[in-house]
Formats: structure tokens, sequence, C-alpha cells
């Protein structure tokens, strides 16, 4: 993981540590109690949860699905650097309340550094990248209307 910084945020509540409901080699569904440490992002902008929830394994497959709109919305939004295939990153998930509506929160991570040796469990464990440009970013879904914002990429180096 050279030139950026990599946290791994453990916790030691049993609610914390217990297994996603839903978990694949390419993204995991992160339970409600570790919304607070996924939102706590060192150099990307994050959006303000009052609350948090867990999405069902339909809204999930919906948000897989659609992320071929991430990349639109990264034109649209003319983020300095391009995020790339968003399927080319591990995504973490997890359900939050952003003022009184319901979105799944999306944490991606650079597929080589969860694939490191050394690297802790994403499938359990929040990941926090410090710096690191594009390859580490973070968006909103919204299940009801399908449709991607708040898309931040992590600072460059």
């Amino acid at each position: 993981m050279p030139g950026h910084v990599l946290l791994a945020l453990a916790f030691v509540s049993l609610t914390a540590c217990s297994t996603p409901s839903v978990s694949t080699a390419d993204y995991a569904l992160m339970p409600q109690s570790m919304a607070g440490a996924l939102l706590k992002q060192c150099s990307r902008g994050v959006p303000h949860a009052s609350n948090a929830w867990t999405p069902s394994r339909d809204q999930l497959s919906d948000l897989e699905s659609h992320l071929p709109q991430l990349s639109e919305l990264a034109a649209r939004q003319r983020l300095p650097q391009s995020i790339g295939d968003p399927k080319a990153s591990f995504r973490q998930y997890v359900g939050i309340v952003v003022d009184h509506h319901r979105y799944i929160y999306i944490n991606a991570i650079a597929a080589s550094d969860v694939t490191s040796p050394h690297a802790p469990d994403p499938h359990v464990t929040p990941m926090i990248v410090c710096d690191g440009g594009s390859a580490f970013w973070g968006a909103l879904y919204d299940p009801e209307s399908k449709t991607f914002s708040q898309l931040d990429a992590n600072g460059a180096i």
C-alpha cells in the first residue's frame, strides 16, 4: 500500500463484530453498527447520517446492477480523476439515513489493498484509507429512485 495510509478500524462489541448478512468476493454489507466508522473517511467528503438501517438483498442486487451509472455521475461531477470501473473496487455497503431518507453508502477500496496479505478482512472491518486518489471513493445510492449521488474520491498523494 505504498503512498497512502490504510486504517482498519476494529471494534470490540459483539454487534460490530457480527458477520454481515450479505457478502461476496466483490462487496460486503456491513452491520449497521459500522456506519459511523465507515463515515469517518480522512481524505474525502462523506454524508452526514442521522441513523443506520439494513438494506435487503434485493436492494443490494439493484445497486450492483446500476453501478455503471457511477461512471456517468463521475463525468457530470467533473472529478479530477476517473474512478474507473466501479466493479473493479471492493465495495463496503452500509444503510444510512440522511435527511430522513434511506440511502446505501458505498465505501470503495482499491482491489489491490484488500488482497494484500497483511490487509484486514474487508468483509468485517471498516476500511479507511487516507489519500490514495480515485482508487478509493464513496457514494450514496438511493434504493427508491435507483440513482447515485455524492460521489467523492480520496485526495491524491
